[in-house]
């Protein structure tokens, strides 16, 4: 059983009718490598939770909530 490819202007068109608030925050360019230097920043500073809280927080701040 082979997946389903979908072309670049396939995925683009998803996006097409999405509600402009939820595509802004959905395209919003924050990388893995980001996240994890806050979410470190959050743990160094003794604020944070585990390491999954201290993740889900740093992208939050950084990628903004929904």
């Amino acid at each position: 059983m082979s997946a389903k490819k979908t072309s670049p202007s396939e995925s683009v068109t998803a996006f097409e009718d999405m509600d402009p608030a939820v595509e802004s925050s959905a395209l919003r360019d924050v990388t893995d490598d980001a996240v994890a230097r806050r979410a470190y920043e959050i743990h160094i500073s003794g604020e944070g939770g585990d390491h999954l809280d201290d993740w889900l927080r740093a992208e939050e701040e950084l990628r903004g909530s929904a």
